[in-house]
């Protein structure tokens, strides 16, 4: 029970009203998701964040064993069975941990951008950046451009130069964090499911001359 009112706590703080509601809303299969993609330059956002980690930070490349600890962090929804499905299809998650404790991660692929009602191929220099989460106990630390920039550095070795991420309106913590890299919008969408009948995206306003996506 004390576990279950710190993460209600904790969701309230992090979270605007209006993502809260929405967020109960999609628990009974109603969603309404408007949500920006950016575009994220690989080398022009590395020499932006020249952050040095820490002495007691120590960035990893998390594995399949990692994935129950993952499960359990604050506020988190994926079951370990889910998150050992992401692996096992190709996507990989970079991760920071802090005295042995994972603190923060971001998942990321480099061959399908798949989001709530949009997949579609990349191409080869592109990559996808997903489901970047901060524990509670770490806010306030720059964890989330910490690991951002960890992870430009992995794939501008492989040859990636441009990466997409997604970021719900109403995330506050995740718009700020992507402010702080100066990735650019791409555009603005807004995905409706009602009851699982019923799914479509909806473009809403185009940012950069035309996209993909719409």
């Amino acid at each position: 029970m004390k576990l279950y009112l710190k993460n209600i706590a904790d969701k309230i703080k992090y979270n605007s009203p209006l993502r809260i509601v929405l967020d109960g809303l999609r628990h009974i299969g109603l969603t309404f998701m408007p949500f920006y993609i950016f575009n994220e330059d690989v080398k022009a956002r590395m020499s932006v964040n020249d952050l040095a980690l820490p002495d007691d930070f120590t960035v990893v490349t998390l594995n399949e064993t990692d994935m129950k600890e993952m499960e359990q962090l604050p506020m988190r929804t994926r079951k370990e069975s889910e998150l050992l499905n992401l692996m096992r299809k190709g996507n990989h998650c970079l991760g920071i941990r802090i005295n042995g404790q994972l603190a923060a991660f971001t998942w990321y692929n480099q061959h399908e951008c798949n989001f709530s009602g949009s997949t579609f191929a990349l191409e080869d220099k592109e990559a996808y950046l997903f489901d970047a989460y901060t524990s509670p106990d770490f806010r306030g630390m720059n964890l989330a451009p910490l690991i951002r920039q960890e992870v430009y550095k992995a794939l501008d070795e492989q040859g990636i130069t441009t990466l997409l991420s997604v970021s719900e309106c109403f995330n506050r913590s995740a718009i700020r964090s992507t402010a702080k890299l100066k990735a650019t919008k791409e555009c603005l969408l807004v995905y409706v499911s009602l009851f699982k009948k019923l799914d479509f995206v909806k473009p809403v306003k185009l940012y950069q001359g035309k996209s993909r996506l719409i």
